[in-house]
């Protein structure tokens, strides 16, 4: 009966840890969605800028934001294994 116990609270610890991780996951992709707007949107704004260095400014800035999306679709391609996996074992 111990030993039932222990596993139950095993269970319920690896139940935890899989909603966070989709938790986790969720939010990266929505962070990302958000950088890529902010990169959209400043590089709308640096192709209506009439100062060099605003426009130049403004663009390196949009490319930034961009480029940080670019990288949390990469992360989230690389975690996408370790998703599946607690995704495939229902404690």
């Amino acid at each position: 009966l111990k030993k039932f116990d222990e596993l139950e609270r095993v269970s319920q610890l690896y139940k935890g840890l899989m909603n966070q991780i989709k938790q986790l996951l969720k939010g990266i992709f929505e962070l990302s969605a958000t950088h890529k707007s902010f990169g959209d949107m400043f590089a709308s704004i640096a192709s209506r800028e009439e100062q060099k260095k605003a426009s130049q400014a403004f663009s390196k800035f949009g490319e930034a934001h961009r480029q940080i999306d670019k990288y949390a679709h990469s992360l989230l391609k690389t975690l996408k294994p370790v998703k599946n996996i607690f995704l495939l074992r229902r404690f």
